[in-house]
């Protein structure tokens, strides 16, 4: 293998680890929204929702 194509792999594989650092990070520091509390137990199948009228 050249040495270019070494190169070539091998900033391909740090751009990689730092794309994933960066959504780590950002997974840590910003946490997914907590769904409010009156949404919470309420996903049903539309099939099998009962209203009462």
């Amino acid at each position: 293998m050249s040495k270019q194509k070494t190169k070539i792999i091998l900033a391909i594989v740090l751009a990689i680890a730092l794309v994933s650092v960066i959504a780590l990070a950002s997974y840590q520091f910003f946490p997914a929204r907590e769904p409010p509390l009156d949404e919470i137990g309420y996903h049903t199948l539309p099939l099998l929702d009962v209203t009462l009228s």
